[in-house]
């Protein structure tokens, strides 16, 4: 799996919030469910590109606290929202949950096989490279490469864009 660095400003997500304290072990796979199954009542919301093109999807995740550090007891306790990238000044509707991302420096890859791998392959080139995750792992998915999976690993949080949010 080959590893890339970017920096991403603030993002919001629109979808269906989860947590890992459901009694059901296919928990993430039904808000997935949830939301495709009513995305009819939020595309117009849906951010897109020039092209007009969805800028994506994301399985975002966030400590219980909802601070976006990396899940709990070895990544294993948080919350997670399945939904579709928003402009960030965008209300949420009734039944939907929004969340704002902050920015962070990320190292991220594709995902070309089992995600469980992917994120302990991630979490080893982070300590290669002697680095530390400094926030919640986030999922990508692609629309513009048939759904294509990412992960990103917040390595550092954009301390600029957490000032500009003071002074605003």
């Amino acid at each position: 799996m080959e590893f890339l660095h970017c920096t991403m400003p603030e993002f919001a997500v629109l979808g269906k919030e989860g947590s890992t304290h459901s009694s059901n072990p296919e928990w993430i796979k039904q808000l997935w469910t949830e939301a495709n199954s009513h995305f009819n009542e939020i595309t117009e919301l849906a951010l897109r590109d020039d092209q007009g093109n969805l800028a994506g999807f994301w399985g975002a995740m966030t400590s219980l606290d909802r601070t976006f550090q990396p899940w709990e007891n070895h990544l294993s306790v948080g919350l997670y929202l399945a939904g579709v990238q928003i402009p960030v000044e965008t209300e949420a509707p009734k039944g939907w949950v929004k969340w704002i991302v902050p920015a962070f420096d990320y190292l991220y890859g594709q995902v070309d096989g089992d995600p469980q791998t992917a994120v302990q392959l991630g979490l080893e080139e982070i300590k290669r490279q002697g680095l530390a995750l400094s926030g919640a792992i986030q999922e990508y998915y692609c629309p513009q490469e048939n759904g294509a999976m990412y992960l990103f690993f917040p390595i550092k949080q954009n301390c600029n864009e957490k000032l500009r949010k003071c002074i605003r």
